[in-house]
């Protein structure tokens, strides 16, 4: 779906074309009616496209990732791309509708901007917005750890570690969302269309610079962390099924005294105490005996 837009401003007006999951159609009328290439439009609906940016002969490819929360029961987070081309005084951005995006904000955003503000500040006023989501997609997280944190107890589950687990991945994820976008901003920077522009555009990315460096030390933070408590939920885990384990072994060789026991008597042959109207409670009085014994010593031992 192909949504128009036009940005008024005192020198030039721009056109924001913002195609959301783009099909055959829009593809054909992207090539005809606006002399984008096939190459083009492959880097732009490719879903695994890394985030970079480059300037080309006639036109600007920046390719920017945001958080997209993938389950909401688990809270899990996945990266999906939003591709800017910049043609002429002609703006495209193709993104999936999965990944919101508050167009009514950021029109609103345009028009407060000093009139005289390039396409390129309106870019930058996208990618402020996209940026200051992954604090918010950590914060998120961060609760839902801390929940997963305090339902975990000496009778841990494997469902609660598959949780912690997802928590964990989406973090990864996000590190490394943040880490390539920062690749794409220092390219911006050190760019052209950014030196060559005013020194409002300058700000603005100087703010998105910091914004996104400030997520990436929030984001190292709350994953060493998450790794720590999945490390301390497994070794949990493991004590857990070792004392399993253990109870089950001693509890084995305890009750092995009886079936040795009566397999001897159960023998045809002359053993003590097998004859006599007493011989089976006297057997089993023995039994008893020796299995407190073998009790006693494992709990002297420690090891009940």
């Amino acid at each position: 779906m192909i949504t128009k837009h036009i940005i008024e401003r005192k020198n030039k007006n721009f056109i924001w074309f913002d195609i959301q999951d783009i099909d055959i159609e829009d593809q054909k009328i992207l090539l005809e009616e606006h002399e984008l290439t096939a190459k083009n439009l492959a880097y732009a609906t490719d879903k695994y496209e890394r985030a970079r940016y480059e300037h080309q002969d006639d036109l600007d490819l920046l390719i920017y990732n945001s958080p997209l929360k993938k389950i909401d029961v688990t809270n899990s987070f996945v990266l999906e791309p939003i591709t800017f081309i910049v043609k002429k005084d002609t703006l495209f951005t193709f993104r999936s509708k999965a990944l919101y995006l508050n167009i009514q904000e950021v029109l609103k955003r345009a028009i407060a901007e000093d009139e005289e503000s390039s396409l390129m500040s309106f870019i930058l006023t996208i990618l402020y917005a996209i940026t200051i989501r992954y604090q918010k997609t950590i914060d998120s997280l961060n609760k839902t750890r801390d929940r997963y944190l305090s339902e975990l107890n000496h009778k841990i589950s494997n469902q609660q570690l598959l949780e912690l687990s997802n928590v964990e991945r989406s973090f990864v994820y996000i590190a490394s969302g943040i880490k390539t976008n920062l690749l794409v901003l220092n390219s911006i920077t050190d760019s052209e269309v950014i030196t060559q522009k005013n020194s409002k555009d300058k700000k603005r990315l100087h703010s998105i610079t910091v914004e996104a460096h400030q997520a990436e030390q929030t984001v190292s933070i709350a994953l060493d962390v998450t790794e720590r408590i999945s490390s301390t939920a497994n070794n949990l885990l493991n004590n857990n099924l070792n004392d399993v384990m253990r109870f089950l072994t001693i509890w084995s060789l305890v009750l092995t005294i009886p079936t040795i026991i009566t397999g001897f008597y159960g023998m045809n042959v002359t053993l003590p105490f097998a004859n006599g109207p007493m011989a089976w409670i006297n057997i089993s009085i023995a039994t008893i005996i020796i299995i407190i014994i073998l009790v006693i010593f494992f709990k002297i031992r420690k090891l009940f």
